[in-house]
């Protein structure tokens, strides 16, 4: 009972995030929208027609599928997208502003200046203290391709494509583990090509690239390990507690295992717990150790002295994420009001007060019109809100070359074929949109797969609607989304056609 009605709450959510994109994006008007060529509504019409025409071509092709593994097939296109990863990146790479830039600026400074952190550029590590184990271990890049005299942000850029392309790889890899099918997992892998392995935050050497590897890689180890596999369940805890401390979406999908395995403790046909099951979670959580002293080393090798007192908590995002003049979207007058506080409990207490303040003056159905708009700006972007950033193209390196005019024209903002990245991506995503609802269809389940995906995508939704809005924020968990797509499709093949066999 408890598992139908998970499933028939994500239907109605997805379906209302859809419905809301279709009928109000084209007419409202919200923080980083893009300038679509086309509008929404033809973008999704046109998904429709391509989500039809993949569950035949997939219909087609299944009963010649032999479910061999295409892992060896995958890897060596994996590779080929892993070299046009870099020509795109080298051919288009920008210096960027916001937080990607400000840590660039400071690491570069540490590393060819051989200088030391300046009090006034404590306040940044102190706030966001997610940012200290990044711009460490961008450290530590910088300062090991210095020595060969190799640019270091070259080595940031590539070093994020091969963390994207190994992301792509772990994608294929557990929607053939799901469904042993090579025709849905490479279908899966071209939308991760497409949508993201593509996408130019690529060359945008932050916490989003940076992160996307290790929510695949612990689903994967999920779905992978048995029971008694305990360094696999150790694993999955050192992923995802070392993650956090780069991105905290990152720990999303650890609680996702952790709330399936504590709901399998209890058997209710046999009424007693079963304290096996307790082992897993203890090795999860053991794992937060070598996290832990790896924090401390990455924290004395950037020498950076905390004040725990300028420190911005849950709090702050959650009072920045009901700011009604940029409907969630990060406001510089949130942050001042933040920062006007000295002590960490008053600055909890002021954005608390805030919060009720906010929530007050919505009532509910202020409050639900508040949501829909938030989630046009979480939802209605294929590019993840790209060029959306404060000072998004800070620095441009001049290049005379026409391969790179040509792309900077397709990726850049005002570039002139533009309106094809935009269009494409718009596309692409919605079809992930629109299969993601299948995954609630509740026919003929005999795995857990479903279940547990629609825990973890559910999780990131609340993310992004109770904290500050952006839809970067979903680009880290695209994999998993995509995984979930994947399975979607699935489902929606054995509806269309019941003599299917998953």
């Amino acid at each position: 009972m408890l598992r139908k009605t998970l499933f028939y709450s994500f239907l109605i959510l997805q379906s209302l995030l859809i419905i809301n994109v279709f009928l109000y994006s084209d007419l409202s008007n919200y923080p980083c929208k893009q300038p679509l060529p086309i509008s929404n509504k033809f973008s999704i019409i046109i998904s429709i027609f391509l989500c039809a025409l993949i569950c035949f071509v997939v219909t087609r092709r299944y009963k010649s599928d032999k479910s061999i593994n295409n892992s060896r097939v995958i890897l060596i296109a994996s590779l080929i997208l892993l070299a046009v990863q870099f020509f795109i990146t080298y051919n288009i790479y920008f210096y960027t502003g916001w937080d990607a830039g400000w840590i660039h600026q400071t690491i570069e400074e540490l590393s060819y200046h051989q200088g030391v952190l300046k009090p006034d550029q404590y306040y940044f590590f102190s706030r966001y203290p997610n940012n200290i184990n990044l711009s460490s271990i961008f450290l530590i890049v910088y300062n090991a391709l210095h020595k060969f005299n190799i640019n270091g942000y070259f080595g940031l850029l590539f070093l994020s494509n091969i963390i994207v392309n190994i992301a792509g790889i772990f994608t294929y890899l557990s929607i053939f583990h799901i469904t042993k099918s090579s025709i849905y997992s490479s279908v899966g892998w071209f939308l991760f090509v497409i949508l993201v392995g593509l996408s130019p935050w690529i060359t945008i050497p932050y916490s989003d690239s940076y992160s996307i590897l290790f929510p695949i890689l612990s689903l994967y180890l999920y779905l992978t390990i048995n029971k008694e596999n305990y360094l696999g369940w150790f694993l999955i805890g050192f992923f995802c507690f070392f993650a956090f401390s780069i991105k905290p979406t990152a720990i999303i999908v650890l609680f996702s295992i952790l709330i399936y395995q504590i709901s399998r403790l209890i058997d209710f046909n046999e009424r007693k717990i079963r304290y096996k099951s307790l082992l897993p979670i203890f090795f999860i959580i053991l794992g937060l150790l070598p996290v832990h002293f790896i924090n401390l080393y990455l924290r004395n090798h950037l020498n950076v002295n905390i004040d725990e007192d300028q420190k911005f908590s849950v709090f702050h995002s959650i009072m920045m994420g009901l700011n009604t003049e940029t409907v969630g979207v990060y406001w510089i007058e949130d942050v001042n009001y933040s920062a006007s506080f000295l002590t960490i409990e008053d600055r909890n207490q002021a954005n608390i007060s805030k919060i009720t303040e906010r929530l007050n003056n919505f009532g509910f159905w202020g409050y639900s019109k508040f949501l829909s708009k938030k989630a046009l700006v979480n939802f209605s972007d294929g590019t993840f809100s790209w060029s959306c950033e404060g000072g998004f193209y800070s620095k441009i390196p001049e290049r005379k070359n026409r391969v790179s005019n040509f792309l900077q024209n397709i990726y850049y903002k005002n570039g002139n074929f533009h309106f094809l990245f935009l269009t494409i991506t718009q596309v692409i995503w919605y079809v992930v949109m629109l299969f993601l609802l299948g995954l609630s269809i509740f026919k003929n389940v005999k795995e857990n797969y479903n279940f547990f995906l629609i825990i973890t995508i559910f999780g990131l939704y609340l993310f992004v609607m109770l904290f500050e809005a952006r839809a970067r924020y979903l680009y880290s968990y695209s994999p998993i989304l995509i995984v979930g797509a994947i399975l979607g499709l699935r489902k929606f093949c054995l509806y269309s056609t019941p003599k299917l066999k998953l």
